[in-house]
């Protein structure tokens, strides 16, 4: 069979056709329904209103050939072990993918409900799409024929629900639902698909829901996408006693959409968040974005993001609704002024309201001489209140030489003051200087001060690979994260064991990635737009 039957990487092929066998496409072929896709709106017309999630999964060949485009070295191998086992499966009984079930299924959804409000079980419905209904019913009747299988059936409020058996005498439960095909082992998921059907309510009847499942996530190629849009009800599914009339905490996400494309060699997994509405939350800012160029070009990892302070105003803003986040802020606030005799909100906090940046860079240095690994921890943070962030590093500094006997030493450079604290029986050293009059620079390692940017030339600005990476970036970023996976790779093969720690099958693939990289928007003031992308060599 051609490789063309890669969109049905994620079907149990072997069990699907017994569960197909049951004569519904003459049923879809008399009626002379009209031929769609299926789609997520279409699809959730059936699936029950208290699902706790949906998904939606692309069986079009097109989608998933991009796989393929990635490069991947162990990717085509594992590709072609899938199918030979679908193949091998099929073939007992006569049956070609491409030629039998590519030409009739469009697309699939798959959705979690529970049994009842009182009950913690839950049950799988999966619901797949007829494009063709004559290739349909001629599927059917050949497997059939074949077979010869004798099925048995059950009514269900004027429509037939179709029980197969397999080898282990286990039952599927299968309907026809005008141009759909719903599946389950449960009889009572099947059921209640065919009362939504019949007019009870549905995933997509909830006016929220239906928000959820129109935002557009605009990837091209989308292989899968993801929708939980009642995030305290999968909590309570998942995490709470069932006996619990409703949440003891009040979680900040409403719903979460999330999708996985693939194009011109890059993967994309793309969110949409939206928080409750109800919180009244500070809008976030987009970053000022002026550290990178403080960064040098060495610099093979950095996160950044602005509003640390206003983060934690928020947090504690929820915490007076949640009593375990509450509890968690009060033995943080104690243990700070215990061991620093700070004040959390106000010294370490309050002062922390500009851009921040955290960075892995390459040093000459190895941190852990034992392994190593010749990295270092940079970090920038940007203040309009250097006294308050002075005295909080006084502070520190005095609790630290009192009890670990650290001991502080300054250096002078041509641009800065460095004060270097030198861990006893370590090579490990931590310093702080002030870049201007706005930034703390804290570093982590050995002599990284050295390895900072000397020449704008040198900076990660104009490294290539990021040059790359902020292309993607939009000009209202609250902030992204980045990795240099070819530095990466390289670095971590320097240590010792490296090959020994990881199968070859990861290596591959890890090897075969370029960079990796996230970056956040908020289209409005309660909605959080992320997306991560993967580049491939």
């Amino acid at each position: 069979m051609s490789s063309n039957k890669l969109g049905c990487g994620f079907l149990p092929i072997l069990s699907l056709i017994g569960i197909l066998g049951i004569g519904g496409g003459i049923y879809a072929y008399k009626k002379g329904f009209i031929p769609q896709e299926l789609t997520p709106l279409r699809g959730a017309k059936v699936i029950p209103d208290e699902a706790i999630f949906t998904s939606f999964i692309s069986t079009e060949y097109q989608d998933w050939q991009q796989i393929e485009n990635l490069g991947i070295d162990r990717a085509e191998d594992l590709i072609k072990e899938t199918t030979n086992t679908i193949d091998e499966e099929l073939s007992d009984l006569n049956i070609d993918y491409q030629t039998d079930i590519q030409p009739w299924l469009g697309n699939m959804m798959l959705a979690v409900v529970p049994e009842d409000e009182t009950s913690s079980a839950k049950y799988s419905l999966l619901v797949l799409g007829i494009k063709n209904p004559i290739n349909a019913y001629k599927f059917f009747k050949k497997f059939q024929t074949q077979s010869g299988e004798k099925l048995e059936f059950v009514q269900h409020n004027g429509i037939k629900i179709n029980q197969a058996k397999d080898e282990q005498q286990q039952i599927t439960n299968i309907a026809i639902l005008g141009n759909k095909i719903v599946v389950s082992d449960s009889m009572l998921a099947v059921k209640k698909a065919i009362d939504t059907y019949k007019g009870e309510p549905s995933f997509a009847s909830n006016p929220d829901n239906l928000k959820v499942l129109k935002q557009p996530l605009n990837l091209k190629n989308s292989l899968v996408q993801v929708y939980l849009t009642d995030y305290d009800r999968l909590l309570e599914s998942t995490f709470y006693n069932p006996s619990q009339n409703n949440l003891t905490t009040l979680q900040p996400l409403e719903s979460v959409i999330l999708g996985v494309g693939i194009e011109d060699k890059q993967l994309t997994m793309r969110s949409f968040t939206k928080l409750k509405p109800e919180l009244d939350l500070t809008e976030a800012q987009p970053i000022n974005n002026k550290l990178v160029s403080k960064y040098p070009a060495a610099t093979i990892a950095l996160f950044n993001g602005q509003g640390i302070s206003q983060f934690w105003s928020d947090l504690v803003k929820i915490s007076e609704q949640d009593r375990n986040l509450k509890t968690t802020l009060r033995g943080a606030r104690y243990s700070t002024r215990v061991v620093t005799g700070l004040n959390l909100d106000k010294d370490i906090f309050g002062w922390m309201d500009g851009e921040y940046a955290l960075g892995i860079v390459k040093t000459n240095q190895a941190l852990i001489p034992e392994i190593g690994l010749k990295l270092g921890t940079v970090i920038i943070l940007e203040t309009s209140d250097r006294d308050t962030a002075q005295n909080a590093l006084d502070s520190i500094a005095n609790k630290l030489q009192e009890r670990t006997g650290i001991i502080a030493q300054t250096k002078e450079t041509k641009k800065q003051t460095i004060t270097q604290w030198n861990i006893p029986n370590s090579d490990i050293d931590i310093s702080y200087s002030w870049l201007d009059k706005e930034n703390l620079l804290l570093t982590m390692g050995n002599n990284i001060v050295d390895s900072m940017n000397k020449s704008p030339n040198n900076s990660l600005k104009q490294n290539p690979k990021f040059k790359k990476f902020v292309q993607t970036i939009p000009n209202n970023s609250l902030g992204y994260f980045y990795i240099d996976m070819e530095e990466v790779m390289a670095t971590l093969k320097q240590m010792p064991g490296f090959y020994a720690s990881y199968d070859p099958e990861s290596i591959a693939i890890f090897d075969s990635i370029q960079g990796v990289g996230a970056t956040s928007t908020m289209p409005d003031s309660h909605t959080t737009k992320t997306d991560l992308v993967l580049w491939f060599k």
